[in-house]
């Protein structure tokens, strides 16, 4: 076993030479747009959370007081929240730009600023792409942005667009929301440990799922769990490609639309792959499905495996297992 492990790992070596890093060619997409350039894993972190909010919103409000204690806090982000449509109605955007190219947006009582905007509903959230990436400890380039990460800068950004200058309580409510819906969140990440193979090069694979708290029922409609995958790399936003899988298996062998789904008990099983250079890990999701036909609730209950590949690729941050798209899985299965 130990010697077929060590050939496998030679192989991989000799492959891992001749690989050059490829960039996702699924950037996090959603509500909005972004103005500026801006691909990478940081710039891919602050997109998901932008097209996340109202979902990572309505976890908050579900959740109070217990997500913000304080009643002026509430206030505040009652304010950013119900502005959140008239926001995106009026062209809210992201804008990734160089500091150092743009000092005079950002620099701001003598200090460098990762995000700035105006006080209007609307304006422009400019990101400081200086800012988002900083050597680790052997000199490699890595983020230094996560999705939490940018809930909270978003929504510091977008008080002000409620004319909130006090930035003390903006960072503070920006950082409950945080806190609230990443606890509340799936968040689910790849366990290597003891694998001799892969602890060459661990995988730095994390699934996040944020669930609506409306009550599944066969009114349900639209997707009510939003998913993203990160990979070190790249942040992926999934709800598309599993949608292009998912159908309702009824009696006959039949298939029908799906209108509306809620994922829930979400966990990784197994991961297996004979390919040098790859690695598939399958994560396995209990579904509540409503069906074109609406159906009796008892009708609506499956499971959905998703196999999700990996090839081993060099990045700025070194080796990692970058994400496949082409290679996304997802089968619905009857229980």
């Amino acid at each position: 076993m130990k010697m077929r492990m060590r050939k496998v790992s030679i192989q991989c070596k000799a492959l891992i030479c001749s690989l050059l890093f490829a960039g996702s060619a699924f950037a996090a997409k959603g509500p909005g747009t972004v103005v500026g350039n801006g691909g990478g894993l940081s710039e891919q972190n602050f997109n998901f959370a932008f097209a996340s909010l109202e979902r990572l919103y309505e976890i908050c409000t579900a959740s109070l007081p217990s997500c913000l204690n304080d009643k002026h806090e509430r206030e505040v982000f009652e304010m950013i929240r119900k502005a959140l449509p008239l926001e995106r109605k009026a062209g809210l955007a992201l804008n990734f730009m160089s500091g150092a190219e743009h000092p005079e947006r950002f620099r701001i009582d003598g200090q460098m600023r990762l995000a700035v905007t105006n006080s209007r509903v609307g304006d422009v959230i400019d990101i400081n792409t200086d800012m988002l990436y900083a050597p680790n400890s052997v000199g490699l380039v890595q983020s230094v942005v996560d999705v939490g990460t940018a809930v909270s800068i978003l929504t510091h950004e977008l008080g002000h667009h409620q004319g909130i200058l006090d930035h003390q309580l903006l960072d503070l409510i920006g950082a409950k929301v945080r806190v609230f819906a990443m606890t509340e969140a799936d968040i689910l990440k790849v366990d290597t440990f003891g694998d001799t193979y892969d602890m060459q090069v661990p995988a730095t694979v994390a699934v996040y799922a944020f669930h609506s708290n409306v009550v599944p029922d066969d009114d349900m409609q639209g997707a009510q769990s939003r998913l993203g995958l990160t990979d070190g790399v790249g942040f992926y936003e999934l709800n598309s490609l599993v949608e292009k899988n998912l159908k309702c298996l009824v009696a006959g062998g039949a298939e029908q639309a799906v209108i509306g789904y809620r994922f829930y008990k979400m966990r990784w099983t197994t991961r297996d792959d004979s390919r040098v250079g790859w690695r598939t890990y399958q994560m396995r999701s209990s579904a509540f499905l409503v069906c074109d036909d609406r159906g009796p609730r008892g009708d609506n209950e499956f499971d959905i495996v998703f196999d999700i590949a990996f090839a081993l690729q060099n990045s700025p941050s070194g080796m990692k297992w970058v994400m496949q798209p082409k290679e996304f899985r997802a089968k619905v299965i009857r229980r």
